[in-house]
């Protein structure tokens, strides 16, 4: 029996001196997905199914320790690492024969969580290979197959484990875990490319519609090197099918064909000592993907969620408008680019800026702040017209649950009141997008307070003198526009778990006092009422002091506009 435990690592900076050796292709290969298994299936030792073709069946987890396991495996649902379905394992072993069944698998990836305990590893008839979490078999040759770990590796990690080689049979035992097949890209970026086409600096080529262009990498001393791109497989940024390898280069994505992007998500790979990420015009040198986490570039906020450290995959978020996007390094991947929406996005000011500009702390009840020009405070959160809670808060973030741009607020059991009256002036025509992710809803207009659960209840109804309409959503867990027809001196919305962005809408214009004839214009008809009106309060004060003289003259000519 092998046994890696000892050799675990402990820590992901070690990752780095693995030597990752990824310059062979990847051929297709498929590990089952279960969307095609009933959610909620069980299964005990000596039970099997089939999923995609593939036939698997289960037997006891032998322990390192002695003993063995007779546990239990279930169909289950995502758990934000994996989409649709996956095979939760609790002290059993699965096996897999692909040779019996959908053929021979050649370099297959397989899609995993290990939340502690023990696993053991068999592939094509091996003995076992025990470990404390899957980083342990990095690098190791199991039943002829070399094991690479290409993202996570630790406990409670989202890990992709690479079985480069030819697998006929392979069992998989968890103490505490899962496995699944690893998601596919939403945008086939370079699949349509041929596999093997390389490109020098300055070649052109499209892929899903987008213009590309191999532009040069610059490097850590602001020097430009002109290298190459190349389309390979070798699942260097965690995609699927096809994906573009820098070396030494960069690619240049063009989106004016979509007049720009909203909210870009790629999945990359780094596998040398620097990368590259342009946005609209900006451009940045980095050691690894990792350190770009949380900067603002090119009007955009760049956030890495998971990985992106020294070879490693990785996932790079990028919150706004994109026109422009550059992506490259000296040994880096890219794949899987897909967006939110296209078209104009929030280049000039406008309602997705809003809680852009709030600071990234903790507001309690009470706290004040500005968002695009309009005074907020936090208050308390009202489960009921008798009962409110003063213990929640809020602060910004750029999760974009509320489907807008840049940052949105977060509240939590806590409510915002935007107060338009004494800032920017009463407000008409306003919107404001929210998405409710739980407990009962606040919504106070001109002081007229309304507690309910859903948006959609509230849609049509009459607050505070003014009509709210829900534009779309209105359920849980989804995005909802909200339209108010009428002037709004205040807009207050609260909720248990609740994000808002696109805060928009319209001052009310308000006469001017010195259009003495009520007419929309300030001209020779109220100067001519104003000297009727001289040394008297007939008409001709603008000020508001009683008299007409000098202060209200000069106040009409300061107005003064056909």
């Amino acid at each position: 029996m092998t046994n890696l435990t000892t050799t675990t690592l402990r820590a992901r900076t070690l990752i780095a001196g693995l030597g990752l050796s990824l310059a062979t292709s990847l051929a297709a290969a498929d590990f089952p997905g279960f969307d095609d298994v009933t959610l909620g299936t069980g299964y005990s030792v000596a039970d099997s199914d089939t999923s995609d073709g593939v036939f698997y069946s289960f037997g006891p987890m032998p322990w390192l320790t002695g003993g063995t396991g007779y546990g239990e495996a279930r169909i289950l649902g995502s758990d934000t690492c994996n989409t649709m379905h996956r095979l939760d394992l609790n002290n059993i072993t699965a096996k897999f024969d692909f040779g019996g069944t959908i053929g021979v698998q050649t370099d297959m990836v397989i899609l995993s969580r290990h939340n502690g305990g023990q696993i053991n590893l068999t592939v094509n008839g091996s003995p076992i290979a025990y470990a404390g979490d899957w980083m342990a078999y990095h690098n190791s040759y199991i039943g002829g197959v070399r094991i690479e770990i290409l993202s996570g590796g630790f406990s409670g990690d989202c890990t992709r484990i690479l079985l480069r080689g030819d697998t006929e049979v392979v069992s998989i035992a968890l103490q505490e875990g899962w496995v699944d097949t690893p998601d596919t890209c939403a945008e086939p970026t370079f699949d349509d490319l041929a596999l093997g086409s390389y490109y020098a600096t300055a070649d052109s080529f499209t892929t899903v519609g987008i213009p590309c262009m191999v532009v040069p990498y610059i490097n850590a001393l602001d020097l430009a090197i002109d290298g190459e791109v190349r389309i390979s497989n070798a699942n260097w940024s965690c995609g699927d099918v096809h994906e573009a390898r820098h070396f030494s280069s960069a690619v240049e994505f063009d989106f004016a064909g979509l007049s720009g992007v909203n909210d870009l998500e790629m999945r990359v790979g780094d596998y040398g000592p620097g990368v590259n990420l342009g946005i609209n015009g900006a451009r940045v040198w980095a050691a690894d993907w990792i350190d770009l986490d949380g900067i603002s570039l090119g009007g955009c906020t760049v956030t890495i969620p998971s990985g992106g450290g020294s070879n490693e995959c990785g996932v790079v978020e990028i919150s706004g408008h994109i026109d422009t996007l550059i992506v490259g390094g000296e040994e880096t991947a890219v794949d899987c680019l897909q967006w939110l929406s296209t078209g104009s996005g929030n280049s000039n000011p406008g309602p997705c800026l809003s809680y852009d500009e709030v600071p990234a702390i903790d507001f309690v009840i009470s706290d004040t702040f500005d968002t695009v020009g309009v005074g907020c405070t936090i208050g308390s959160y009202w489960v009921d017209y008798g009962t409110a809670l003063t213990e929640g808060g809020a602060f910004a973030q750029p999760t974009m649950l509320a489907c807008g741009a840049g940052q949105e607020l977060a509240v939590y059991a806590a409510s915002v009141d935007h107060d338009f009256k004494s800032t920017t002036g009463s407000m008409e025509r306003v919107s404001i997008t929210a998405a409710d992710h739980g407990g009962v809803l606040n919504l106070g207009i001109n002081g007229d307070l309304r507690i309910f659960d859903v948006f959609a209840e509230i849609d049509g109804a009459e607050i505070g003198g003014v009509a709210v309409r829900v534009v779309s959503g209105g359920g849980l867990n989804e995005c909802t526009q909200l339209e108010f027809d009428g002037v709004l001196d205040n807009l207050l919305i609260g909720g248990g778990q609740l994000f808002l962005d696109c805060l928009d809408g319209t001052p009310v214009e308000t006469a001017d006092p010195a259009d003495l004839d009520g007419n929309g214009s300030v001209n020779g008809q109220d100067l001519a009422t104003l000297l009727a009106s001289w040394n008297t309060n007939d008409g001709g004060d603008i000020n508001g002091d009683q008299i007409t003289d000098g202060q209200d003259l000069a106040m009409l000519l300061g107005s003064w506009k056909n």
